[in-house]
C-alpha cells in the first residue's frame, strides 16, 4: 500500500467546544474526519495519530486562532492560519454548509496552495492591544458619564465647571451644593 503525505485541517468556529477535523491526501482524497475537543493537547494527539506525516496543518482566523496558532507551533505542527474572508469565498460553492464539509473544503484549499495565509501576532502583541482597548472603553465611558450628568445638570440650572484642578465628581458636588431638590450624596 502506497503511503500519501497528508494534510490536515482543524476548523474552529466561534467559541466551539469542538472542532471539526478533515485529513486529506495528495490527491485529495479524505483519509479522516471527525470533531473533537478545541485544545491544543487534543488537536495534537489527534493529528498524531490521524496524520503523522501532515505537511500542512490550515484553520482559519478567528476568536480561538491566536490560542490555537501558539499553542500548537509550540508542539511543533506545520500551521498555516488562513484568512477566513478569502476562505469563505473558496467555500461558497459548496451545498451544504456544515462544520465537516468546511473543514473538507479548508482541506482542498491548503492541499492546492489557493488561500491566503495570515501572519499571527505574538500573545505579547495581543495582551497589549486587549489592555489598551480595554482602556479606551474605560475612558470612553467615563466621558460619556461625564457628559450625560454635565447635561442632566444644565436642564436644572447647575453648570459643572470643566477643568483639571478637581475631579469630576467633586466639581459636581461643589456646583449642586445648595440647589434644592438636588441631594449631594
Amino acid at each position: 500500500m502506497e503511503e500519501h503525505s497528508r494534510d490536515a485541517v482543524c476548523w474552529p468556529r466561534r467559541f466551539a467546544k469542538e472542532t471539526a477535523v478533515s485529513v486529506v491526501d495528495e490527491e485529495g482524497r479524505q483519509m479522516w474526519r471527525g470533531k473533537v475537543k478545541t485544545d491544543p493537547t487534543t488537536l495534537a494527539a489527534v493529528i498524531a495519530l490521524r496524520a503523522p506525516d501532515a505537511k500542512r496543518i490550515g484553520f482559519e482566523t478567528g476568536p480561538l486562532s491566536t490560542w490555537l496558532w501558539h499553542a500548537l507551533k509550540a508542539l511543533g505542527l506545520p500551521l498555516i492560519c488562513l484568512d477566513a474572508r478569502h476562505a469563505k469565498a473558496g467555500l461558497s460553492v459548496q451545498g451544504n454548509k456544515t462544520d465537516e464539509n468546511d473543514a473538507l473544503g479548508l482541506a482542498q484549499l491548503v492541499r492546492t496552495g489557493w488561500y491566503r495565509e495570515v501572519k499571527v501576532k505574538s500573545l505579547d502583541s495581543h495582551l497589549v492591544r486587549g489592555v489598551l482597548g480595554a482602556r479606551a472603553q474605560l475612558v470612553s465611558t467615563r466621558i460619556r458619564l461625564t457628559t450625560t450628568i454635565r447635561s442632566l445638570l444644565k436642564n436644572v440650572g447647575v453648570f459643572v465647571a470643566v477643568g483639571h484642578r478637581q475631579t469630576f465628581a467633586s466639581a459636581a458636588e461643589e456646583a449642586i451644593r445648595g440647589q434644592t431638590g438636588l441631594p449631594v450624596s
